[in-house]
């Protein structure tokens, strides 16, 4: 039997506003992603924001890599600057999933 494949999928931080988890930060990312991965036969694997040195490691593991959408990427990443409308969210999640890619 092959083995299912092991697929990466990036979450985001946030800080929870529910039940007994309110006011911890929790990794995140819509079912969608998920289930997505695991209806095409891969094993979904949830990668929270870490250490950008790290990826390489995470990576060197992983099959295929999912990067969940999101708020906007910092501009800076790719050398322009921000329009007045960009909403940069998280530079953890920024810095996580550039190193990922």
């Amino acid at each position: 039997m092959d083995r299912r494949p092991f697929i990466g999928v990036s979450t985001y931080l946030v800080n929870a506003s529910w039940s007994d988890w309110r006011g911890r930060r929790v990794a995140l990312v819509p079912e969608r992603y998920t289930a997505y991965v695991q209806d095409s036969g891969g094993i979904a694997v949830l990668l929270p924001p870490d250490s950008p040195e790290r990826a390489p490691e995470v990576l060197a593991r992983l099959d295929a890599l999912v990067i969940a959408g999101g708020p906007d990427i910092d501009p800076g990443y790719y050398g322009e600057p921000a329009h007045p409308a960009t909403e940069v969210d998280s530079p953890e999640r920024d810095a996580w999933e550039v190193a990922l890619l």
